[in-house]
């Protein structure tokens, strides 16, 4: 991943979600035209990535194959923000709020597949 600025340049998106990679396709800050997508991370750290979000430079991702939240750092690095002690049950997408007091905010959407009465959205401040 290319920070630009501070920001993250691209869109993030999961591919061979099963295996764990995590890419990120770059905009060309010439033209606009976005190049082909590189792997941002290939880890058993993001094992079963589903839903991601990018904040920065750091790129956040709901692993459900491992039932976590981990944010990525553009090294790399891995760091978990939440698992099942926290109420996750098979978090299926992240996105940070929009609304004021909420930009700060990162909600998971929890799949449950095993057990609908854990469905639905939480709530983190990363």
């Amino acid at each position: 991943m290319t920070p630009l600025d501070g920001r993250t340049v691209g869109r993030p998106f999961a591919s061979g979600a099963g295996l764990g990679f995590v890419g990120v396709g770059r905009a060309d800050p010439g033209d606009g035209a976005a190049d082909d997508p590189g792997t941002h991370l290939e880890s058993p750290a993001t094992f079963g990535a589903d839903g991601i979000a990018a904040r920065g430079s750091q790129v956040y991702v709901a692993a459900n194959g491992r039932n976590e939240v981990v944010r990525v750092a553009p090294s790399g690095e891995s760091v978990v923000l939440a698992d099942a002690d926290d109420g996750l049950a098979f978090p299926s997408d992240v996105a940070f709020g929009a609304g004021r007091g909420d930009d700060v905010d990162l909600f998971v959407c929890n799949f449950a597949t095993t057990d609908p009465a854990a469905a639905g959205v939480l709530r983190t401040r990363p």
